[in-house]
């Protein structure tokens, strides 16, 4: 896990980016992907894409089966490992929990599953420095 040097004692020392990267963790984990596999995911999205945070990229993507990579010169994911294209909608479902900023390669909220339809909670640093809030009205 990231982290940073807190600037005042009590202060949050994780970033937001390292949250969205233990959420996706344990997302892969949860679906039954393996360890070794999703640490082979991660090293080749650090290591092709230049992302400290290989979990945190707005370019994977998974069906609950296998990992995509969405390469930026195409509209197509594709599987890591054997590049084997894969059919959009089916994993359309898991892009939708992390919010990114159009300008910024870094997650800037995540969405929270598990609560009731209407109830939107989110993790986002700028409303209760980064404690889950419910969206609509930052309590």
């Amino acid at each position: 896990m990231h982290s940073v040097p807190p600037v005042k004692r009590g202060w949050p020392s994780v970033p937001i980016v390292a949250v969205v990267e233990a959420y996706v963790l344990r997302s892969l984990r949860e679906m039954g992907l393996r360890k070794d596999k999703i640490r082979v995911v991660a090293e080749q999205v650090r290591n092709e894409f230049g992302n400290p945070y290989g979990l945190a990229d707005r370019r994977i993507a998974t069906d609950g089966i296998d990992v995509f990579v969405h390469y930026l010169d195409s509209d197509e994911l594709a599987r890591m490992g054997d590049q084997q294209m894969s059919i959009r909608e089916v994993i359309a479902d898991y892009l939708e929990y992390i919010v990114w900023e159009p300008s910024d390669e870094y997650p800037a909220r995540l969405r929270l599953s598990g609560y009731p339809a209407g109830t939107e909670v989110v993790i986002d640093p700028q409303y209760s420095w980064g404690a889950p809030v419910i969206a609509r009205s930052k309590v």
